[in-house]
């Protein structure tokens, strides 16, 4: 099952006991996909950040899984600071981020078409707030210039 109806519809549904919640919004796989449109360059000018094949990407995952008969619950969403810790906070096994990366730090987006830059020691503090690192087992980072966050993840707890 895939979700992607944003983080709004997470919220309790109804459900009026904290663990009833926490397993009614439980996903295995939480997929955050950033995009940009334009980002700050250091001389002030705007420019236009490439596009990536998220659907291709997706569609892939998706069929893997099909093909190995798992059955898993998969929300899809922009991949945000806000939403990465409300994701990892409600719970989720697997986190897979794609998006861009920089040498110290991934691209997520600033909810208005920019970039949003988060450094390998901010990930490791959004993802260690909360105890997020006891629940998630796996992290997959796919974006160019990786080896930092996956460091900073490691480093949160992530086995």
């Amino acid at each position: 099952m895939i979700e992607s109806s944003g983080i709004a519809g997470a919220r309790n549904g109804g459900l009026k006991d904290k663990s009833q919640r926490a397993r009614a919004v439980r996903h295995d796989l939480v997929y955050l996909q950033s995009q940009p449109l334009i980002y700050y360059g250091p001389d002030g000018q705007i420019y236009d950040v490439e596009p990536l094949d998220f659907a291709g990407e997706r569609e892939k995952l998706v069929r893997t899984l099909k093909e190995a008969g798992k059955n898993l619950r998969i929300r899809v969403e922009t991949a945000t600071a806000e939403n990465l810790r409300k994701l990892v906070t409600l719970g989720c096994r697997a986190l897979h981020y794609t998006g861009h990366g920089l040498p110290n730090s991934l691209v997520f987006e600033d909810g208005k078409g920019g970039c949003h830059m988060i450094g390998a020691r901010d990930l490791k503090g959004m993802f260690s707030a909360g105890g997020a690192f006891q629940r998630v087992q796996f992290v997959f980072v796919a974006a160019c210039h990786s080896e930092a966050a996956g460091r900073a993840f490691v480093e949160a707890g992530v086995k």
